[in-house]
């Protein structure tokens, strides 16, 4: 229902699952604050054809917004949001967000840590770089591997065990 009621008002989703909605703002002929209201006001009416006087069970709540959103899977996605003033104008720098990437991970390598975060955050949500300057990068990065004039460190993945090797 909620998804429906975001079509109605402009919304175009994205995204669902069991908690949560991802939706993309393309008419802006309502406000977040508003969907958001009128997402509650939906809960609050289901809770009470339910036979529940008052919603204690059922909270919905507007988490964020996304300027630019790179989503690659459930939970594997990297944003950029601004903080702007009344008039809307940018102030500050940009917040990026990123979630479930290898960038992010412990046991990736600083070589795939910095060229995935490279590619997501400077190429995709900031636009610093174009996608061809990224792969000229790439290429020029490879020749200097080839060439040996790469710390190995670089290239190491350290990972963590949990459990002792021999132990069942």
């Amino acid at each position: 229902k909620c998804i429906e009621l975001a079509e109605k008002n402009g919304f175009e989703p994205i995204y669902s699952d069991t908690d949560s909605v991802g939706m993309i703002n393309r008419e802006k002929s309502i406000t977040i604050e508003d969907m958001n209201n009128k997402f509650k006001e939906y809960i609050d009416e289901f809770v009470k054809n339910c036979g529940v006087e008052e919603n204690k069970y059922m909270n919905l709540e507007y988490e964020k917004t996304f300027e630019r959103l790179v989503y690659l899977k459930m939970k594997n996605y990297a944003s950029v949001s601004y903080l702007r003033d009344e008039n809307g104008n940018i102030v500050g720098e940009p917040q990026i967000s990123i979630t479930g990437l290898e960038c992010k991970k412990k046991d990736t390598s600083p070589l795939g840590k910095e060229w995935q975060y490279k590619l997501v955050v400077d190429c995709y949500l900031l636009n610093k770089i174009t996608i061809d300057d990224y792969i000229q990068q790439l290429r020029d990065f490879k020749e200097e591997f080839k060439k040996g004039n790469v710390d190995t460190e670089y290239l190491v993945m350290a990972k963590t065990l949990t459990k002792h090797p021999r132990s069942e």
